[in-house]
């Protein structure tokens, strides 16, 4: 007798300790049921009237189920992180995205999401987008991940600028360096501020509390160079000699006009931006040179 009731409390104990061991695994992390990645660049550069196409593809480990995929600006206007008066938070100025859901499995694991640009959409960017991918791993529980994509819009034959700031590296015999693209959408955001706030001078900074202010920009401000009331411009031909360097003091390859906030490309051409008029979608030129990388 003695013996079945100790069998009794053993099997009541083995069933608690499974019971107590399904519970912990359930409460450990689970690994990841997909990794995703961009197929080919996703940071790219297309002319007004042009479509930009970012693939996506996932890999999913066995027994995952369905994920669901959509694209969101990572603006803070749209993110509600910033105070953005009269600024549209739906798009990006001239540059339509890919809208509403999108379903990707293990039988069908990569999509193609095309941002289609405006014919008169303006020079400016990098636009930062991020793609949210949503799914469930082994417990059910909700698992979320977010890929950047970035689009930057140049006009036809202009020079973006790692291209004149890769000009000047050669020329001083330095090797090429890489933008950083995360750094030049803080960079825009930053010329964004300061055209809506100070559009006759230049600061260094961001107070916060005003409108289209945000971390991103202030660290931007704080890091980066900029110049004032340029009104020359330097062309720097694509020829494989060497030209003479441009003396000290004297005109630069871009050129900030602090009155309209106007840049001036290499190519002569201008963008300029009426601050005051803080319900039109502006052009705000990046400042990309100051963030790059090997």
């Amino acid at each position: 007798m003695a013996r079945a009731r100790l069998g009794t409390l053993l099997l009541a104990f083995l069933a608690l300790l499974l019971s107590a061991c399904n519970t912990l695994q359930s409460l450990l992390p689970q690994p990841k049921p997909f990794e995703a990645q961009v197929v080919g660049e996703s940071d790219q550069t297309v002319a007004p009237g042009e479509t930009a196409t970012y693939t996506l593809r996932l890999s999913f480990r066995e027994g995952a189920g369905p994920v669901t995929l959509r694209v969101a600006l990572a603006d803070p206007c749209a993110k509600g992180t910033s105070s953005c008066p009269g600024w549209d938070t739906s798009r990006y100025p001239g540059v339509e995205h890919p809208r509403g859901t999108f379903t990707l499995t293990p039988s069908a694991p990569e999509v193609s999401l095309t941002f289609q640009v405006a014919a008169d959409a303006l020079p400016q960017g990098p636009f930062k987008y991020e793609v949210v991918l949503t799914g469930e791993d082994a417990s059910g529980k909700a698992v979320e991940e977010v890929v950047p994509l970035y689009l930057k819009v140049l006009n036809p034959g202009e020079r973006s600028g790692m291209e004149a700031w890769n000009f000047w590296r050669s020329y001083l015999s330095f090797s090429p360096v890489r933008e950083d693209p995360e750094w030049s959408f803080w960079a825009w955001l930053h010329s964004r501020y300061m055209a809506m706030n100070y559009p006759n001078s230049l600061p260094h900074d961001e107070d916060l509390s005003q409108p289209f202010a945000s971390p991103e920009g202030q660290q931007a401000g704080r890091k980066g160079n900029e110049w004032g009331n340029l009104t020359q411009n330097l062309h720097l031909p694509h020829t494989p000699h060497k030209p003479s360097p441009p003396p000290p003091g004297g005109p630069r390859p871009r050129a900030w006009s602090s009155r309209r906030m106007t840049c001036t490309t290499s190519s002569g051409k201008r963008t300029r931006a009426a601050p005051s008029l803080a319900s039109r979608q502006l052009p705000f030129p990046s400042i990309p040179t100051q963030w790059a990388s090997r």
